[in-house]
């Protein structure tokens, strides 16, 4: 079984300061790849996690400079582990060094319309919009695109999702020798658990289904540097409706499936992405737009991140009710 997001991440610091981080390239936990909590950023790395200040990155250095300005920890992680079956191909330069590279000319593809059924929200529209004048700003192509994903590709991987939670569930039975209950285990992810019959032949087609994802995403690449959507297709929800402990556990779900709706095919797909809070609301909530990647090109995203950091800067913002 492959360690937790949790467990993992309890482990690199140590192993960080030994100078011995194993490769994690592909490596993804039951939910996707590594989140890099790079504050205020979101940003997917097929490699590892990435550090912000406050994780013992560089001081003094905001968003995508922060991110790899911790002595090349994610190009510590490269490379594959032994016996990996794939993994992405090296970066061809300390992603630091991607950090106020020229961006001009990049061909940014943009998509507004989810791929789960959901209604995308004015404020999440316009964010694109913001983000698309930025980047002509910068000197980029954008153009509007279209990625049809078939819907057995996207269901794949909320199967995935369900066969993980069974199967933990079912191990931490087995290691505690009792039944798992919801003094345990959230009440909702332990129905989840509970409640999937799926089979072997099921698995399978999931794994079939995501890896097929990831070729079709690949060839859409082909044509593109960058993809443009928006993080979310609503604005960030009030605390408890995401928890899996609400007490309407299939409007929790629904409410979980609506946030994933622009991200999930690219957890799905392995592809590198970042979540910049380039558009405040008027309420001063930050709204995501999402920028991905072509698979195993981290670099892109600090290329156009701490461009777009440059010319719209965001890390001295703090909506008026925050953590931290």
């Amino acid at each position: 079984m492959p360690p937790s997001r949790t467990s993992v991440t309890l482990a690199l610091p140590q192993a960080a300061s030994t100078g011995s981080l194993p490769p994690f390239a592909n490596h993804r936990d039951d939910f996707g790849p590594f989140h890099a909590d790079v504050d205020p950023l979101d940003i997917e790395l097929g490699r590892g996690r990435g550090l912000g200040e406050e994780d013992g990155g560089a001081d003094g250095l905001a968003g995508f400079e922060g991110a790899v300005g911790g002595g090349g920890f994610p190009e510590r992680m490269a490379g594959p582990d032994l016996g990996a079956p794939y993994w992405a191909q090296a970066p061809e330069r300390p992603f630091v060094e991607e950090v106020g590279r020229d961006v001009s000319g990049m061909k940014v593809a943009v998509i507004r319309e989810p791929w789960f059924d959901a209604e995308t929200d004015s404020d999440c529209l316009a964010a694109v919009d913001a983000a698309v004048a930025h980047c002509h700003d910068l000197g980029l192509a954008v153009e509007d695109a279209a990625l049809p994903i078939p819907r057995w590709m996207l269901e794949a991987d909320l199967q995935i999702i369900y066969s993980n939670a069974r199967q933990t569930v079912e191990l931490l039975d087995s290691v505690f020798d009792r039944p798992m209950t919801e003094d345990d285990v959230e009440p909702n992810n332990l129905s989840m658990a509970r409640n999937d019959r799926s089979t072997g032949a099921d698995y399978i087609t999931a794994l079939n289904g995501i890896h097929a994802l990831g070729r079709l995403v690949a060839h859409f690449f082909v044509d593109f540097d960058l993809l443009l959507t928006p993080t979310m297709p609503v604005a960030p929800m009030p605390l408890g409706l995401l928890s899996p402990s609400r007490d309407d556990g299939e409007a929790q779900w629904r409410d979980v499936v609506r946030t994933i709706a622009f991200t999930s095919p690219f957890n799905a797909s392995g592809n590198p992405a970042a979540s910049v809070p380039l558009y405040w609301n008027q309420d001063g909530v930050p709204i995501g737009v999402q920028f991905v990647a072509p698979y195993g090109d981290e670099a892109a995203l600090f290329r156009i991140g701490s461009a777009l950091e440059r010319i719209a800067p965001w890390a001295h913002r703090r909506p008026g009710i925050h953590s931290g």
